[in-house]
């Protein structure tokens, strides 16, 4: 037998070690549409624990999304309201149209997507806090996503132990 050089893993530990890397791996780059938490000024229970987060709004375009924290104190307490939503990065433009047929030309309106118009993270000015992030759903609550790759690391080794005593 020897040293156990050539030895095989078991099922079970390779289905471990796979969920593992899949896990650690996290969000995959896609073609997809980003995808934002929304919430409006009108929404007095975004941000609060009976809604955190906000409903979830598709961004066709933008390329990220905001939140915004608005702390006042009034009558000895703290008044938080958050915004949430897809950053505003549509820009109008002018664009030179030639009509085919009589070879005019003329001005008309355009959009076209600003992808650098924000800096990723988070700045404070005068009690305001601006944030912006890419990624879908990466406007939540500040610390509440949580990153599955340590928590998932330590169950393998833990049912690694369990399974494949040495």
């Amino acid at each position: 037998m020897g040293s156990g050089c050539g030895s095989t893993l078991s099922p079970v530990w390779i289905s471990l070690v796979s969920l593992l890397i899949l896990v650690g791996a996290g969000p995959v780059a896609t073609d997809e549409i980003l995808r934002c938490y929304k919430c409006s000024e009108t929404d007095k229970l975004c941000g609060t624990s009976r809604n955190p987060y906000g409903n979830i709004l598709e961004c066709g375009n933008s390329t990220m999304c905001f939140a915004t924290t608005h702390t006042r104190i009034m009558s000895g307490g703290n008044w938080i309201r958050t915004l949430r939503g897809c950053a505003k990065q549509v820009k109008q433009v002018h664009i030179l149209v030639k009509n085919n047929e009589s070879e005019k030309k003329h001005w008309d309106m355009g959009f076209t997507v600003v992808n650098d118009a924000y800096q990723e993270g988070c700045i404070t000015k005068d009690n305001v806090e601006y944030c912006y992030c890419r990624g879908s759903l990466c406007n939540s609550s500040s610390n509440l996503r949580l990153d599955l790759a340590l928590p998932v690391l330590l169950i393998v080794m833990f049912l690694g132990k369990l399974l494949l005593p040495v």
